[in-house]
């Protein structure tokens, strides 16, 4: 498996020490959420802020209706299945395993704080309230967080920051109350005198919270699990108490993360004049209490054989587990009671291997898809919305590791109100594309942008269709701008013999059209010259523009059927540009704003 990588385009991260997690540019909008599609195993896009999203989510209380129910065996595998496809950045096929279980995943985008993320929540139907799990796409610290008790510990908003705001790389909510069961947990260790009940993620080892945990520990051993909780009030003149999921103290103590970050709270808590305190089990002779010893991901992280019952018998020697206690003055209240846990955990855990701080990009960009089959990919920055049954298969030579394959049914991409502005006078689009024949359509609509008559007629103003033959694999191009002039370009035949192709199309008023095929001028127009490009709607992969039968692209072979690397540039590139595309360069842009990124 590969570990999260560091996805460029979209925002860059500041690159002040104290402020990594700040990834968004410009001025924030505000909080309203855009959402595109959903359901069951599809793959949802949303917009807003991911902390209000995150609060949003239903937990049942102590007493609630909704009880929690134990998973079976089947969909602890399939859980475990999902977790490992999304460390491996396989989004299409985790979102359609996640919705054999009934959860459906969502690429959000977070307006507020930055950030994109992969979110796996339960759907609203039959639920188990198994929890809420987040996936930072641009990670900044080499750390996960974990919510077990967010109503009993009154930890819900401040472990969402937690996530949120140090760019932490991974999180996990508890779906209820850790007393919502009645049923006893086998593991060992009591709450108030009572054992603990299956509800307690942080005692039971038969949930999603422990396979999730189990699974980032195993693909990336390195990690710092945060596990957030809250105590009743200040103990032992601590308002936060700071543990490795162990009683002991370990030989090198003094560079322990968790003692670090405590010297480090106490540090910001004295310049700031405020009187509270935080201390570490890591402080030679110390008795302090709530260290977590019997939590099964701490056991698990510090090598239990066997996590419910079996607990560790000395302090690891690096510490990777990190058991965080808060009392009502810190983690109550305002936001600002807990900002000093934050900057503290900005300050002293590792950043992640893969990130790398990005300048912001000296070239505005709209559009570029590259389609390696993850969201961002997919979207880089624009809401979009692709059919659930796309899959994927393996990428072109020379481009990502995999590309999403269509069956020439039903399959698509849709960019809703794809807008052309800055290049209404003059654009190319361009991508690559594998097929073979199809036996139930006449054409392959490799991209379609604009409107459609009731009878066919796809020479309508500002509309755009790129297109092959079934039976013959016959290229065809479809264009009219704004005064009406179109363009019927009736190409080369035999392009959907199995190979991959380039194609780009080219367009400036006062120039005309022209159509590339592997980097050589197949035909130009000086027909189309009209004043303005300017569709309406949603820009379409993989199928016409009016999701007409017998016009999607790709087949019933599963590797085969791809588009891959879309891009739409504002001006009209010349050949030796269009040349250097295919052979794998990219074209220098002549001023800023120039590329459109349709990533």
């Amino acid at each position: 498996m590969s570990s999260f990588r560091h996805l460029t385009g979209g925002a860059p991260a500041l690159l002040t020490p104290l402020a990594l997690l700040a990834l968004a540019a410009g001025p924030r909008p505000a909080p309203a959420e855009n959402v595109k599609s959903g359901g069951p195993g599809s793959f949802e896009v949303r917009t807003g802020s991911l902390k209000s999203y995150l609060e949003g989510v239903p937990i049942p209380g102590r007493t609630s209706s909704n009880i929690f129910r134990e998973p079976t065996s089947a969909e602890m595998d399939a859980w475990r299945q999902v977790m490992q496809l999304v460390l491996e950045e396989r989004y299409i096929a985790a979102s359609q395993v996640a919705g054999t279980i009934g959860y459906r995943l969502i690429y959000f985008r977070d307006t507020q704080e930055g950030g994109r993320h992969i979110v796996l929540r339960e759907d609203t139907t039959g639920p188990g309230w198994h929890g809420v799990y987040a996936f930072r796409l641009n990670p900044v610290l080499d750390m996960f967080t974990q919510s077990p008790h967010p109503l009993f510990d009154g930890t819900r908003v401040n472990a969402i920051d937690m996530y949120v705001e140090t760019g932490s790389f991974a999180f996990a909510q508890s779906g209820t109350h850790r007393l919502n069961s009645p049923i006893e947990s086998p593991c060992d260790g009591t709450l108030r005198g009572n054992p603990y009940r299956i509800s307690d993620v942080s005692h039971y080892m038969n949930t999603f919270f422990q396979a999730f945990h189990e699974e980032i520990r195993l693909e990336r051993p390195p990690s710092i699990t945060l596990d957030v909780h809250g105590m009743a009030a200040t103990t032992h003149e601590s308002h936060v108490i700071i543990s490795n999921g162990t009683p002991f103290t370990n030989q090198n103590y003094e560079q322990s993360i968790s003692r670090q970050l405590a010297d480090r709270m106490n540090e910001i808590l004295d310049a700031a004049g405020d009187s509270r305190f935080a201390r570490s089990h890591q402080e030679p002779s110390t008795s302090l209490p709530l260290s977590g010893s019997t939590n099964t991901q701490g056991r698990f992280t510090n090598g239990s054989p066997n996590p419910c019952i079996i607990a560790v018998s000395s302090s690891p020697s690096t510490e990777r587990f990190i058991h965080l206690e808060q009392d009502p003055e810190v983690r109550s209240g305002s936001r600002s009671n807990w900002a000093f846990v934050i900057e503290a955990l900005q300050d002293v855990m590792p950043l992640h291997p893969e990130f790398v701080p990005e300048e912001p990009p000296e070239q505005a960009q709209l559009g570029n898809w590259p389609l390696d089959a993850t969201p961002e990919d997919i979207i880089a920055g624009r809401d979009a919305t692709f059919s659930p049954g796309l899959g994927e298969g393996p990428g072109r030579p020379g481009g990502g590791p995999v590309s999403p394959v269509f069956n020439g049914q039903s399959d698509y991409i849709l960019l809703p109100h794809f807008d052309y502005t800055g290049g209404h006078e003059e654009f190319t689009l361009s991508l690559w594309f594998e097929t073979t024949p199809n036996d139930t359509g006449s054409f392959q609509y490799l991209a379609s942008q604009g409107p459609v008559g009731w009878d066919n007629e796809v020479n309508l103003p500002h509309s755009l269709h790129l297109y092959l033959t079934n039976d013959t694999g016959q290229l065809r191009v479809r264009f009219t701008p704004s005064d009406g002039s179109h363009w019927l370009y009736n190409g080369p035949e035999g392009y959907h013999d199995g190979q991959w192709h380039h194609l780009a199309f080219t367009w400036a008023t006062g120039d005309g059209a022209a159509v590339y095929l592997n980097g050589d001028l197949l035909e130009q127009s000086e027909e189309v010259t009209g004043s303005r490009f300017n569709p309406e709607g949603t820009l379409r992969l993989g199928t016409r523009s009016d999701l007409s039968q017998g016009r999607f692209f790709g087949n019933e072979d599963p590797e085969s059927g791809r588009i891959d690397d879309v891009t739409i540039h504002n001006r009209s590139l010349p050949g030796e540009e269009i040349t250097a595309i295919f052979e794998g360069e990219a074209p220098q842009p002549v001023e800023p704003g120039d590329v459109w990124l349709v990533d």
